[in-house]
This record gives C-alpha cells, sequence and structure tokens, in this order.
C-alpha cells in the first residue's frame, strides 16, 4: 500500500477549511445546533476527502513519483 505524502495531507485539511468556509459564506448554519452543524460538515468533509484519497490511490504509481521528485 502506497503511503500519502505529507503534502497530499496538507492539501486535505485545506479542503477540510474550505468546506468549512463554504458552509459560512452559504449561511448554512443558521438556526442550528453546533452537533448538527459538525454532523453535517463532517459528512460532507468525509466525501470530499474520500475523493480526494481514492483518485490519489487509483493514480499510476509512476505518474505520482515523477511529480513529486520534481519539487
Amino acid at each position: 500500500m502506497k503511503k500519502i505524502p505529507r503534502d497530499f495531507l496538507a492539501i486535505i485539511f485545506i479542503a477540510y477549511l474550505f468546506v468549512w468556509l463554504v458552509f459560512f459564506v452559504t449561511d448554512s448554519f443558521k438556526g442550528a445546533s453546533l452537533l448538527a452543524i459538525l454532523g453535517v460538515l463532517h459528512i460532507v468533509f468525509l466525501i470530499f476527502a474520500g475523493f480526494i484519497v481514492v483518485l490519489y490511490l487509483l493514480a499510476p504509481l509512476d505518474d505520482i513519483n515523477i511529480n513529486w521528485k520534481r519539487r
């Protein structure tokens, strides 16, 4: 199994912050309890991050190694 690079984990964290930002900007939290906010937010983030991780794991290993070595 491939090890996920630290930079990639940083991208997932930025995506998590982006989900928070979208929810705040669209005013989706209006009149909701804190538990409901956290529940919905984390479900949306897990789906979003899940797609990112799955796409990373399905990518050919050679392409990823070439891109990371160029940095």
